[in-house]
C-alpha cells in the first residue's frame, strides 16, 4: 500500500495542474469580453494582471476576488523584473512552472499578455533547468506578517508608555511654570519652600518634558558645551547637507535593489548620465561624518582637558555609550519588531528581510562590533549600524592619543595620527588589490567583498577620522594662541598663521573646494562605461586601487582645507551662511534621521503597488519628500527616546557626584565656622 503513495500524489499533483490550466483557459477566454459594462471575475482577473514585464497589475482589486490570487514569476532578482498574474485561486507554484514548461499555453498567454523586455529571453528562461520563483504575496504577508509576536507587543507597549509619561512631564512642566510665574508676580519669592522639582524623581520625570526638551532643539551641542555660539556651528549646515546626501543616494539604491522600475530595460542607460553623479557619489558624505566626529570629539575633549583639574577617563567612555546607544537601540528594536507589521504590496513579501540578521546577531549592534562579527563580515542587522560600529571604534582609540597630546608629547600624538591616516590607505590599497575591487559599488566585480572586507571596516575607514582630529588640534591650539597669546601647538601654531596671509587661505579654500568636486566628479569616467556584464571595467585594477585607497583620506582634506579657514575667523560670508539658526535643529535631529532613514525607504519602496519610472525627476522628488517624512518622524523620537535618554544621564551622574562632593566637603565646611566663631 505504502508504494501505492507517490502515484497518489502524482495522481493530486496532476489533477491541480490540470485544474489550474482549465482555470486559465477560462480567464484567456474571458479576455475578449474586456468592454463589457458588466465583466465577469474571469475578466476582471484578465484586466488586473500585468500586460507587461514589471507592470504589477492591481493588488488589491485581485486579493478582494473570491475566485483569484495575486501571483509573482520572478524572473530576474535585482534590478527586479517580474510577471505580475491575477491567477486562479486554485493555482500552485508547481502548476505555474509547468504551465510556462508547456509550450501551447505559454504562446497562447503571450499573445495576450505581451511580456517583452530586451533583457529578458523568456524563452531560453522557459527552458532553464531551474524554475523561476512563484510567489504569492498575499498569502505569505497574512501567514507571516499578520500576528503580532511578543516582541512586537513589547514595542507597542513602550511606546505608549514612554508618549503617556512624556504627556505628564509636559503637564508637570507647565505646571511648575505657571506656579512659579505667579510667585515671581506676588513677590514672595525668597518666601518660597523647595520646590518639587529640586527631587531626583521630578527631574527623571521632567526629562521627558516635551517643553525643555523642544528648547534643546534649538541649541547646538557645541553651544550647550562651550556655553556660547562659535563658528563651530557650520558644523551643523554640514551635518544637514551630509544626511541629505547619504538619503539622495540611498534612494537612487533602493531604486534599483528594492522596488520595481517600469524601465528595467534602460536602467543602466539612464544611470549612466552625468545628473546622477552626485547620489552614485554619496560614500563620501559618511567621510563627512567621520571627519565631522573626529573634529568636535577632539576639540570638545582638549578642551575638557585644559579646563578640568582631573579627568574621569572612564567616564568618557560611560558618557559616550550612554549617548549614543538608547536612541540606537531604541531604532532596532523598532524596526525589528514592526516594520514587517506596517506595509503592504505585491513586493512586500520581502518586507522583513533588512531584519532577518537581528534574531542572532543583535547583540553584536550594542557591543558596536557588527563590522565584525559573525565570521568577520560583519550582520546585516540594521543596515547603516555599520558607521556607528566604526565611529565607537576611533573614538575608544582618541582618549589616549589625545592624553598622549597633553601630558606627554605633543609631536608624538601627531606622528600617531599621520601613521594612522596612512595605514588606512595602505590597508585600502592591499584589500582593493586582492580582491579586484571596482571604485563603482554596484560593479558586479565586487559582490559581497565590496562592503564585508572593505566598506565597513575600520582600518580601511579611519584615515578621515584622524584628518579630522588633527583638524580639531589645529583649531583648539590656535585658538588658545589668539586667545592667550599662548604656544600651545607648535604645528598648528605655524598652521594657523600661515592662514593669517589672505593669499595663502583663499588658495587653500580653493584647493579644498576643487579637491572635493574633482573627487567627485571624476567617477563620471567610469560609472558612464557599465559594459555589457555591469562590471564597469573601464578603470584598470591600478586605477581602482589608487581611487579607493586615497580617496577618502582625500575629501577630508578636502573638508579641512575647506573648512579650517572659517574656524579660525575667516571666510566670514560663508560661516554667515552656514550658520544660520536654521540648521541648528536639523542638526539635532540628523542622527536620528540618519538612523531611521533607510528603514522609512525600504518599508515605502516594498510598498509600491505600482512601477516607477527612474529617471532624474522621480529621484528628486523622491529624496525630497523622505528628506521632510524622515525629519518630521524623526521629532518625536528625539523628544521621547534620546533627549530624556541623555537628560536621565544627566541627573543621575549628576546626583552622584553632588553626594560624593558633600560627603567631601564636611570637614572642609566646619572648619570655616569653628575659625569664624
Amino acid at each position: 500500500m505504502w508504494l501505492l503513495l507517490p502515484f497518489t500524489f502524482i495522481a493530486i499533483s496532476q489533477a491541480s495542474y490540470f485544474e489550474c490550466e482549465s482555470e486559465w483557459g477560462k480567464i484567456l477566454q474571458a479576455s475578449q469580453d474586456i468592454l463589457s459594462p458588466n465583466p465577469s471575475d474571469y475578466t476582471k482577473m484578465f484586466l488586473y494582471s500585468g500586460f507587461m514585464i514589471n507592470d504589477l497589475g492591481q493588488y488589491d482589486p485581485c486579493n478582494d476576488l473570491s475566485i483569484s490570487k495575486y501571483t509573482l514569476i520572478v524572473l530576474f532578482p535585482y534590478p527586479s523584473m517580474l510577471i505580475a498574474l491575477c491567477g486562479p485561486k486554485v493555482c500552485t507554484a508547481e502548476d505555474y512552472q509547468q504551465l510556462l514548461a508547456n509550450h501551447t499555453f505559454y504562446q497562447t498567454i503571450s499573445e495576450k499578455i505581451q511580456f517583452h523586455n530586451p533583457l529578458i529571453d523568456l524563452e531560453q528562461l522557459k527552458a532553464a533547468e531551474t524554475a523561476l520563483p512563484v510567489i504569492f504575496p498575499k498569502e505569505y504577508i497574512d501567514d507571516n506578517f499578520e500576528d503580532f509576536s511578543t516582541g512586537a507587543i513589547l514595542m507597542i507597549t513602550f511606546i505608549c508608555i514612554v508618549g503617556v509619561i512624556g504627556l505628564y512631564a509636559t503637564s508637570l512642566e507647565y505646571y511648575l511654570l505657571s506656579k512659579k510665574s505667579k510667585e515671581i508676580v506676588a513677590e514672595k519669592a525668597e518666601m518660597i519652600e523647595p520646590r518639587a522639582e529640586d527631587s531626583t524623581l521630578v527631574k527623571l520625570v521632567l526629562c521627558f518634558s516635551l517643553i525643555s526638551n523642544t528648547k534643546k532643539l534649538f541649541v547646538s551641542r557645541s553651544q550647550e558645551r562651550l556655553g556660547k555660539k562659535d563658528s563651530m556651528e557650520l558644523l551643523n549646515s554640514v551635518r544637514v547637507l551630509s544626511i541629505s546626501w547619504v538619503l539622495n543616494g540611498h534612494v537612487l539604491l533602493m531604486l534599483y535593489y528594492v522596488t520595481v522600475i517600469s524601465n528595467a530595460d534602460t536602467y543602466i542607460k539612464e544611470v549612466s548620465k552625468s545628473q546622477y553623479i552626485i547620489p552614485l557619489a554619496g560614500e563620501f558624505a559618511v567621510d563627512t561624518f567621520f571627519w565631522v566626529s573626529g573634529f568636535l570629539v577632539t576639540y570638545l575633549l582638549i578642551h575638557d582637558i585644559n579646563n578640568s583639574k582631573k579627568m574621569n577617563w572612564l567616564m568618557i567612555y560611560v558618557h559616550r555609550y550612554l549617548r549614543i546607544t538608547p536612541l540606537y537601540l531604541f531604532c532596532i528594536l523598532l524596526f525589528w519588531a514592526l516594520q514587517k507589521h506596517i506595509g503592504n504590496g505585491p513586493i512586500f513579501f520581502t518586507g522583513d528581510i533588512i531584519n532577518n540578521e537581528c534574531k542572532n546577531h543583535w547583540w553584536t549592534n550594542i557591543l558596536y562590533l557588527n563590522n565584525f562579527i559573525p565570521k568577520g563580515n560583519g550582520s546585516g542587522c540594521f543596515t547603516t549600524s555599520w558607521y556607528l560600529a566604526n565611529d565607537m571604534q576611533f573614538f575608544i582609540i582618541t582618549p589616549p592619543i589625545l592624553y598622549i597630546y597633553h601630558r606627554l608629547n605633543k609631536v608624538a600624538a601627531w606622528g600617531i595620527s599621520v601613521a594612522l591616516i596612512f595605514e588606512s590607505m595602505l590597508s585600502s590599497g592591499l584589500i582593493v588589490n586582492h580582491y579586484g575591487l571596482n571604485a563603482v559599488t554596484q560593479s558586479l566585480n565586487n559582490t559581497e567583498y565590496y562592503f564585508d572586507k572593505y566598506y565597513n571596516k575600520p582600518y580601511c575607514r579611519i584615515g578621515v577620522y584622524f584628518v579630522g582630529v588633527l583638524t580639531g588640534i589645529i583649531v583648539y591650539s590656535y585658538r588658545k594662541y589668539q586667545n592667550k597669546n599662548e604656544v600651545y601647538d607648535k604645528i598648528s601654531v605655524w598652521v594657523g598663521r600661515q592662514l593669517e596671509n589672505k593669499a595663502i587661505r583663499y588658495a587653500v579654500g580653493l584647493f579644498g573646494l576643487t579637491l572635493i568636486n574633482l573627487l567627485i566628479f571624476v567617477q563620471y569616467d567610469t560609472f558612464k562605461h557599465p559594459g555589457k556584464d555591469f562590471k564597469y571595467d573601464h578603470w584598470n585594477n591600478t586605477q581602482n586601487v589608487i581611487f579607493l585607497a586615497f580617496g577618502r583620506v582625500s575629501f577630508g582634506i578636502g573638508l579641512t582645507c575647506l573648512c579650517l579657514p572659517a574656524f579660525l575667523g575667516h571666510f566670514t560670508w560663508m560661516t554667515w551662511i552656514l550658520t544660520w539658526d536654521l540648521w541648528t535643529p536639523l542638526a539635532r535631529l540628523s542622527f536620528c534621521v540618519y538612523l531611521i532613514h533607510y528603514n522609512i525607504l525600504d518599508m515605502t519602496y516594498r510598498s509600491i503597488k505600482t512601477a516607477t519610472v527612474l529617471n532624474e525627476f522621480t529621484l528628486i522628488r523622491d529624496s525630497v519628500f523622505f528628506i521632510i517624512l524622515a525629519y518630521i518622524i524623526s521629532i518625536p523620537i528625539v523628544l521621547l527616546i534620546e533627549m530624556p535618554a541623555f537628560g536621565i544621564e544627566k541627573v543621575i551622574f549628576s546626583s552622584t557626584h553632588r553626594k560624593s562632593l558633600k560627603q567631601d566637603n564636611k570637614q572642609v565646611q566646619l572648619e570655616p565656622l569653628v575659625g569664624n566663631k
